[in-house]
């Protein structure tokens, strides 16, 4: 009977788990500030679509961030292939679509 219970538990535990993962592999945003940050994300590329480049002061004055959130988001972007930075540090360096 216990064996039976765990098998159970084990079998709901990966039901719960595959259910909890989009089509594409990503994970569903449960919480408040991933949802944001996603949001914020988007933002960033629905401007860099238009053609243009951004600096890093640009961004945080479109999004009311810090340096360092810009820096992380702009780092997760590049991470995944969306974005590209052009210069490697300083005011000369900006951001646009690979």
């Amino acid at each position: 009977m216990q064996y039976f219970l765990i098998i159970i538990s084990l079998i709901l535990a990966l039901v719960v788990l595959l259910l909890l993962r989009r089509k594409d592999g990503k994970r569903i945003v449960w919480n408040k500030q991933d949802k944001e940050k996603e949001e914020r994300k988007k933002e960033i590329l629905n401007v860099l679509k238009k053609g243009k480049k951004m600096s890093n002061k640009q961004i945080r004055d479109l999004l009311k961030v810090s340096k360092r959130t810009v820096i992380r988001y702009m780092d997760e972007l590049e991470k995944e292939g969306k974005i590209k930075q052009v210069g490697k540090t300083g005011r000369a360096t900006s951001y646009s679509l690979k």
